[in-house]
């Protein structure tokens, strides 16, 4: 009976655990004369490596009118804090040492 059990919740974590992870909106590009990977990757804040694993892309060249699927990254909100470090001082006075802590 635990086997089972524990089975459906590895199961269902599975499931929902991949199924947040491709959250990522896909649109397409055409490309326009003058436009270069590097430029096009640019304007959308993904990388080239990006640009051709995507499009299946082996060289870097690309052709006007061409359709290339553009992932845009998500904004993952972040709430990192900073940490902020004082230095210890000494106090010269008489040569004796003192630090202050926080």
């Amino acid at each position: 009976m635990k086997k089972i059990v524990f089975s459906m919740i590895t199961a269902c974590m599975l499931v929902f655990g991949f199924s947040c992870v491709s959250s990522a909106a896909t649109t397409t590009y055409k490309v326009k004369k003058g436009d270069s990977l590097w430029k096009i990757a640019t304007k959308h804040k993904v990388s080239v490596y990006q640009l051709k694993t995507w499009n299946g892309l082996k060289k870097d060249l690309i052709r006007p009118n061409q359709v290339l699927k553009v992932t845009k990254p998500t904004k993952a909100k972040t709430t990192a804090k900073k940490t902020v470090k004082k230095k210890a001082t000494t106090n010269k006075k008489k040569g004796s040492k003192q630090k202050n802590c926080l």
